[in-house]
């Protein structure tokens, strides 16, 4: 038997059985309080490459790249709420909001 991961309209097949894998999903809430828990902004949202900018709640924006590795913690920043734009490699977005709990 072969093992099918699809995800967000990628396809990986390995030879084991067929599995699906979940939906996207966005958090809305991280919280950077050095526990370790719930650090930073970690999209399930595409297995190509994304790129993500943060924009504050005056529209300023506060963090992008090119290359999103889920490892944004709102450095240097206030609690808050926070609007983001993530981007695939096929043009797909998403957006919406996170609230920085510190």
């Amino acid at each position: 038997m072969k093992l099918t991961a699809r995800y967000a309209g990628c396809e990986v097949v390995t030879q084991f059985a067929p599995l699906e894998v979940g939906d996207v999903f966005i958090p809305n809430v991280i919280t950077a309080n050095d526990d370790q828990l719930n650090a930073t902004f970690q999209p399930r949202f595409t297995c190509r490459p994304a790129s993500l900018k943060v924009f504050s709640r005056w529209g300023q924006e506060v963090y992008a790249t090119a290359d999103y590795h889920n490892n944004w913690a709102a450095e240097g920043l206030p609690a808050g709420l926070y609007y983001y734009l993530l981007r695939d490699a096929n043009d797909r977005q998403v957006k919406g909001w996170v609230q920085v709990v510190r």
